[in-house]
């Protein structure tokens, strides 16, 4: 344990990503307090709380925030983890799910950084944002999740601004990972290339002890978007017939 253990929260806690960043912080020593809607966590640990809590709305942040201080008393890093997808063609989503989408993605973000920041005044804090390479790569049936993640990452470069440099704000570009994510969005079809949820983790808990601005947990993607953008052309051809194959079958 270290001698004086960093307090964090972390949503979407329950799974994937926020389930092994969970863990990571736990093993370095950290005591964490975790978020997120579903009735159990599979993890016992006597540095770790779970918090059964659906944040899509400014009462459940308000919520979040309140439990959270209350057992913590002091919130050193807040990782904003939680997010849902869905996959469709743009015409068929109905404006509820458009809505859900942007509530939890984007909305429930921005106002936990709010919050956040309201909470700690002047005293140092580090706020992790869960982004996607959708911002920068949207593909088709995921026009919607992109713009919500696209959001993030234009949210946190503006706010960054607002903040002297001792409260850090840090974005995650995750690739797809071997989650549940493609199941629930209700994609048919798996990508080429999915990372670990572990590894994630790992750059997570790197980035954020090194206070990395931008955190990339795939080398290929960096280079690819750095030095051969065009590239991803094909990818997003395969994916463009997938959507069209698909919606093709739905009408029949």
């Amino acid at each position: 344990m270290e001698k004086n253990p960093k307090h964090i929260v972390i949503t979407g806690a329950a799974s994937g990503i926020g389930l092994a960043l969970v863990k990571v912080f736990l093993n370095h020593g950290a005591i964490v307090f975790g978020v997120d809607q579903a009735p159990n966590q599979p993890i016992k640990h006597e540095n770790y709380t779970y918090l059964k809590k659906d944040i899509a709305s400014k009462e459940g942040v308000d919520a979040m925030f309140e439990a959270a201080k209350k057992h913590l008393g002091t919130i050193d890093i807040f990782i904003a983890n939680a997010g849902i997808a869905a996959y469709s063609a743009m015409h068929t989503m109905d404006y509820e799910t458009i809505a859900s989408l942007f509530n939890i993605n984007t909305l429930s973000l921005i106002y936990s950084a709010k919050r956040f920041k309201q909470l700690m005044g002047d005293h140092p804090f580090q706020f992790v944002a869960m982004a996607s390479v959708m911002a920068y790569w949207p593909l088709a049936g995921y026009s919607v999740y992109a713009a919500s993640k696209a959001a993030i990452m234009t949210f946190v470069e503006g706010f960054r601004q607002e903040l002297p440099k001792h409260q850090r704000l840090h974005t995650v570009f995750p690739v797809s990972t071997k989650t549940a994510f493609f199941t629930r969005a209700k994609q048919p079809h798996k990508p080429w290339l999915m990372q670990n949820p572990d590894h994630v983790a790992k750059v997570v808990f790197k980035g954020v002890k090194n206070n990395k601005k931008r955190l990339y947990p795939s080398k290929l993607f960096r280079v690819t978007h750095a030095l051969c953008p065009w590239c991803l052309w094909f990818y997003k051809k395969r994916e463009k017939a997938m959507l069209k194959a698909i919606s093709e079958e739905t009408l029949r």
